[in-house]
């Protein structure tokens, strides 16, 4: 079960930085708005690796963060679209 658990946890973590980096790439599109959620997300997307020993709190953390970065990455390309 707890193997099952970090796998899924792994994943999502996995997807997290791959989100995290497809943001940073498109940064260029960001507006004033934009540019405040990354400056406050992106250190926390870095420090998901503090949390490692406690699987309940970093489940929580990585989840919160991957609907941040996504809700971001579609701001993202709405402002893309919009230029």
């Amino acid at each position: 079960m707890q193997n099952r658990t970090m796998t899924e946890l792994e994943k999502a973590i996995s997807r997290m930085q791959a989100l995290r980096d497809d943001v940073r790439a498109n940064m260029h599109h960001a507006g004033l708005e934009e540019l405040v959620e990354w400056q406050k997300l992106e250190p926390e997307t870095v420090d998901v690796e503090l949390y490692s020993s406690r699987p309940d709190e970093l489940r929580a953390r990585v989840e919160r963060l991957l609907d941040r970065l996504s809700k971001l990455r579609t701001s993202l390309s709405l402002n893309e679209l919009a230029m």
